[in-house]
């Protein structure tokens, strides 16, 4: 076994390494089965930007070789893992790096002379066109020299805004009124209070958008038609407001993970788009679900999954090579909810950072358009009864709270009894004004918005409620002393 060869084969193990050599690890060839293999693992999408696993590699190498082939390459995993953990000013990772620019270059000029040995004009190529390595390089820009347009385009993808149903969140937004692609939104409420709720009212009224656009859509059809019949061939601007028009359709992909089942989402959404109770469809969801409402839906995708069965890297490499077709590439990505995907990071700063980094990756891909991530999350226990949740709630990881753009959180005022109550805040927005509230309380399962007046009085009078039942309780216990 090729020493060298099996060092970088294990270094795949450090992210920053991978990420370094993702782009140059094709051309090389390994001369070694065990190297090939640990660089076949390590370079699965799947992988991407997350921590070495030790049961994950003895999985992929169980078959094919033995026990201590597979214990000396986790014990090399493991090393580079800790050297990256401890290599605060990337120097280790510096140092593998250059050193497998030379091991790069002799392999494949190795090849070179193997292949065309007879050729020395072809080896002249080859060396010619070897790869440069970029893996330090960083961008200089001269700020009064950039182009807005450009700088949007390359950096936000073109950014979109997405509506909203939620007075709160637009004043949060200010110009845009709404949330834009290219943002990681965090949703955070207690279990039971409503973030897969308030996820869901949002794609309802993407979907009613989708509705008022399609509406334009088929009138200028219409208008087409009447030109045709008048013998009038001037197409073009029709066509074009026709196609402006179609590029504003959201899609949206949502995946549940553990606690929503297809049933739920055909109740869910009908009944808030109806504005029927959730207990009324939930009865008859056959007789709700009719024409007009599959009609509407047909631009959401759903995927329904138990807890702990993907991590955020298959759900990356899913949404990128399964869902969006050319047909339907979702503006839209919603992950219900955090908690329940695969982290293989021990340590619960590192597996939030994980978790969000690859959202933020989905958020913002280079070269092609954003998208709007929603993750639904639940705040540390110790907030779980707080009427407003701050931000520093996040569970799990502090890092997520720094790495996402947008938090929503939804409280819960215990002080109200005769219903679930509370306070949705804008606990932080990266490109807009936290602090924003929205007052609400669930009727019939929906969302209910009241204004701070309303939310007052509900307040009082449930604390009115409770001492004439206290005083009722109290009598009740004197009567039965007697």
């Amino acid at each position: 076994m090729d020493d060298r060869e099996f060092y970088f084969a294990t270094a795949l193990a450090n992210p920053k390494v991978r990420s370094a050599l993702r782009s140059y690890i094709p051309d090389v060839e390994w001369s070694s089965r065990l190297a090939e293999s640990v660089v076949k693992h390590f370079t699965k999408p799947s992988m991407d930007g997350q921590l070495f696993a030790p049961h994950s590699i003895e999985a992929h190498m169980i078959n094919e070789f033995t026990r201590g082939e597979i214990a000396d390459v986790i014990e090399a995993c493991s090393e580079h893992t800790t050297q990256y953990k401890n290599d605060v000013n990337d120097e280790n990772t510096n140092d593998v790096l250059e050193s497998f620019r030379r091991f790069y270059q002799n392999r494949v000029v190795q090849g070179l002379i193997r292949d065309y040995q007879f050729e020395p004009e072809k080896i002249i190529d080859g060396v010619g066109k070897l790869k440069e390595f970029n893996l330090s390089s960083i961008p200089l820009y001269t700020l009064g020299e950039l182009d807005v347009s450009k700088v949007i385009e390359e950096d936000m993808g073109n950014f979109n805004v997405i509506p909203t149903s939620f007075d709160f969140v637009a004043r949060a937004s200010q110009h845009l009124n709404g949330y834009a692609t290219g943002q990681v939104c965090m949703v955070c409420a207690p279990p039971g209070v409503g973030k897969t709720l308030f996820l869901a009212h949002e794609v309802v009224h993407m979907m009613r958008h989708n509705r008022a656009l399609i509406q334009k859509i088929k009138m200028i059809e219409q208008r087409k038609e009447m030109k045709a019949e008048n013998g009038i061939e001037d197409f073009e601007k029709d066509d074009e407001d026709i196609k402006e028009l179609e590029e504003q359709i959201l899609k949206v992909f949502w995946i549940a993970l553990g606690d929503m089942s297809r049933l739920d989402f055909i109740t869910r959404l009908t009944a808030i788009y109806l504005g029927a109770p959730f207990s009324k469809v939930a009865a008859q969801p056959q007789l709700y679900f009719d024409d007009e409402v599959k009609e509407l839906f047909k631009y959401v995708k759903i995927s329904v999954l138990p807890a702990q069965q993907v991590d955020v890297f298959a759900v990356k490499h899913f949404i990128e090579n399964t869902v969006t077709t050319p047909d339907f590439d979702p503006q839209v990505v919603i992950i219900d909810y955090d908690a329940n995907l695969i982290t293989y990071s021990k340590e619960m700063y590192q597996a939030g950072e994980e978790v969000y980094n690859a959202a933020t990756a989905m958020a913002r891909p280079v070269g092609k358009p954003g998208k709007l991530v929603f993750i639904a999350s639940q705040p540390k226990i110790g907030y779980w009864d707080y009427s407003e949740i701050p931000k520093e709630a996040a569970a799990e990881s502090s890092s997520k709270q720094a790495i996402i753009d947008m938090m929503i959180t939804i409280g819960r005022n215990p002080a109200i009894t005769e219903k679930k109550a509370g306070i949705m805040l804008i606990a932080k927005m990266r490109r807009g004004s936290e602090g924003e509230k929205g007052y609400y309380a669930l009727e019939g399962g929906h969302f209910k918005m009241l204004d701070r007046l309303d939310y007052g009085s509900l307040i009082s009078s449930s604390s009115e409620k409770g001492r004439k039942d206290g005083a009722t309780q109290m009598r009740n216990q004197k009567f039965n002393r007697k």
